[in-house]
């Protein structure tokens, strides 16, 4: 019986804080995050709630390194309430004077009042969703911006003086080719953000761009096309300095997403907000996703934590494995017992996984092909350490 307990870590309080603002102006049409159009007269409620949650869950927050806010659009609220929540936080948590503290930002909802105003209220790192230069392609996923309102955004948080810009693109589009993408990341690359994230289209079926697909509507581009995409910025980036170092994720030096690399590495953060989840090194949690339900155990007092779920050894191991291998870093031989390492190489001699991998004497990694396929190299891997005799 193989010993899965190092995988287990002791509960510990959080070093890293998710907030979830779920307004939008409107709903992307690609998207399927828990988010509602803005509501001017719920923002202050709901925002009221996410403080009490803060309090009612201090205990649980150790000394905070990174704080996200995500969504939905976070930039939509009020800069009052934003710097009101950035207040409440300082004033209850241990904060460290070099923490890096996130605000998702859409262009079309930012001025240069805002700016200054999210700057002076301690964000320092801004991420703002591009998605595509293209209009045509902007429209078939339902934003609302252009590529004018994304310069002028840039330039306007640069004066504010955030140092620390990501901007996020979207490849595999409907309509989109191989050419359009060559665009879209030269525009970017040009204005010489700090980290940028290239995200494969994934339609999910509980949305409408999924119901354009399916009657025909529209058509993705071929696998092949995809793959191209893939690999073209890969080596783009790269050659413009961007470290590759996660699946979708790439940065300058000493830019990646530190609150990222966290929920990588399996390292303890809380969410506060709806839909927002939680994991202390021991248990998954998840907090109730209905907006109304979520201030209303707020208000009466309650935790709004709606599941939770107590990992096994395994499990753990697993988490280890495919989030691990996400990244450019991979996964510490030092981290598995001898038998489960020889399990991982042993699967990685499937002829239809070379060149997918790389073994050095003390970690694996993911090739950039690797990376292509990581989810058919995933399952081969667990598929093995599975099937092993083990504990709880």
């Amino acid at each position: 019986m193989l010993d899965y307990n190092r995988f287990m870590f002791t509960q510990h309080k959080a070093e890293h804080i998710y907030i979830h603002i779920p307004f939008c102006i409107r709903k992307c049409r690609y998207c399927d995050f828990h988010s509602i159009p803005h509501d001017c007269a719920l923002e202050e409620r709901y925002v009221r709630a996410v403080l009490n949650e803060t309090a009612l869950r201090k205990n649980q927050i150790g000394r905070v390194t990174t704080i996200f806010f995500g969504g939905g659009t976070p930039s939509i609220l009020a800069p009052v309430l934003l710097t009101e929540i950035m207040h409440v936080l300082k004033q209850s948590c241990e904060i460290d004077a070099d923490a890096e503290i996130t605000v998702e930002a859409n262009p079309a909802t930012m001025h240069a009042e805002k700016s200054e105003t999210l700057k002076t209220a301690g964000f320092n790192r801004i991420s703002i969703g591009v998605q595509s230069v293209h209009a045509r392609e902007l429209a078939t996923l339902g934003r609302m911006h252009d590529w004018n309102d994304v310069m002028e955004t840039c330039a306007l948080v640069r004066s504010a003086g955030f140092s620390n810009l990501s901007l996020d693109l979207m490849y595999g589009l409907p309509g989109q080719s191989v050419e359009s993408w060559l665009h879209s990341l030269e525009h970017v690359i040009a204005l010489n953000p700090d980290h940028i994230s290239a995200y494969e289209l994934t339609p999910e079926r509980e949305t409408p761009l999924f119901g354009q697909l399916s009657s025909g509507a529209v058509a993705l581009p071929s696998e092949e096309a995809v793959a191209e995409m893939y690999t073209l910025a890969d080596e783009l980036l790269a050659n413009n300095r961007y470290e590759h170092y996660e699946i979708s994720n790439y940065a300058q030096p000493a830019r990646r997403c530190r609150h990222n690399m966290a929920y990588w590495q399996r390292k303890s953060y809380i969410g506060l907000g709806a839909a927002a989840h939680s994991f202390d090194g021991h248990y998954r949690s998840a907090n109730t996703d209905d907006i109304i339900q979520y201030m209303e155990r707020i208000e009466q007092g309650g935790v709004p934590v709606i599941e939770t779920i107590e990992l096994t050894s395994l499990q753990a191991l697993q988490e280890t494995v495919f989030l691990g291998l996400r990244t450019a870093d991979g996964i510490a031989r030092s981290a598995f017992e001898p038998v489960i390492w020889q399990e991982i190489e042993k699967a990685l001699q499937d002829d239809t996984l070379q060149g997918l991998a790389e073994i050095t004497p003390d970690r694996l990694r993911l090739t950039s092909r690797g990376w292509l396929v990581s989810n058919q190299v995933i399952a081969s891997i667990l598929s093995g350490i599975e099937k092993l005799p083990h504990g709880r």
